[in-house]
């Protein structure tokens, strides 16, 4: 595949390190809210986290001075309160008061976590000497609290210049046959984790090289029938296209849907009949209706959930 010049000033949008953290250190007995997006492992055990903090932060003097923090890791659900705390100075602002985060007592070190955050991460700095020249604080775990949610959370990414993605979003194309929708959306959402599910081996080993001509390393291929897949991690959104009808789809996946998650069926002519079929605890979230350039025919997107 031909590759072209890629700007030096955006190649941190290819190596983005991992999900956006909140970052709270401590000021005369004031605590304050810093998103962080630069940090890296350095050690399993002790673990050791790397971060860089500028020295125009208002974090950076309350990190030299009380050497210690918390790393706060928010789930998309507070995604604004993060980007808000980006938007504005500790040094003018009560972040916490402003957000309405709530101050959590921390185990060992002095500064507090975010209750709203799934994870805190108390710290300890234990190497500063390349502070000066760049920055990176080498911090210490010394205590650490997380949710059972955590494995299933969706966390928020920075790629540069103000720009974001979600990662976390796992889709089950099921029936993919062709590809279709599984291989449009591996393409145009490459953060997405993608898997394509048909029990044709033919149509299987199709998708298997198409993932591999196209360069799709968010997209898995599995030959396998429905009722009997069995996927460690359960699936946001599961989708089909001439499938079955909406009842029968939901029978045989729901064993698949993550807490949450919902279904999105691809339909020609509005399907009242099959919606009158869904089982009880099966709700219609939304029903869209689609043009397709060139298509005269009715299409609808059916979107499913459970009450």
């Amino acid at each position: 595949m031909a590759k072209t010049s890629y700007p030096l000033a955006a190649v941190y949008g290819l190596l983005e390190p991992g999900p956006v953290v909140l970052l709270t250190t401590l000021r005369n007995e004031q605590p304050n809210v810093m998103p962080l997006s630069w940090h890296t492992m350095l050690e399993f055990e002790p673990p050791l986290i790397g971060c860089v903090v500028s020295n125009r932060n208002y974090s950076y003097q309350n990190l030299i001075d009380g050497r210690e923090c918390v790393i706060n890791i928010p789930a998309i659900d507070i995604a604004d309160k993060v980007v808000g705390c980006g938007n504005c100075s500790g040094a003018s602002e009560n972040k916490f008061q402003r957000f309405s985060l709530t101050p959590q007592l921390s185990e060992v070190v002095s500064p507090p976590g975010i209750a709203e955050c799934f994870a805190n991460l108390e710290c300890r700095l234990v190497d500063d000497s390349m502070v000066p020249a760049y920055g990176l604080f080498v911090l210490e775990v010394v205590a650490a609290r997380c949710e059972e949610s955590a494995s299933t959370a969706k966390t928020l990414h920075h790629q540069g210049w103000g720009q974001f993605m979600v990662a976390g979003q796992r889709i089950l194309d099921v029936g993919s046959g062709g590809g279709m929708p599984g291989i449009p959306f591996a393409i145009s959402q490459p953060d997405w984790s993608l898997t394509l599910l048909d029990a044709n081996h033919k149509k299987t080993t199709f998708l298997k090289q198409a993932v591999i001509e196209l360069g799709l390393t968010n997209t898995e291929v599995v030959c396998e029938r429905v009722e009997a897949f069995q996927p460690e991690r359960k699936f946001d959104v599961i989708t089909s296209r001439a499938f079955s009808d909406l009842a029968e789809f939901v029978r045989l996946t729901r064993h698949l849907l993550a807490e949450g998650g919902e279904w999105a069926a691809l339909k020609g002519v509005y399907p009242d009949e099959e919606i009158a079929q869904l089982p009880e605890d099966v709700c219609v979230r939304e029903v869209i209706e689609l043009k397709v350039p060139g298509l005269d025919a009715e299409r609808h997107l059916v979107k499913l959930g459970l009450r």
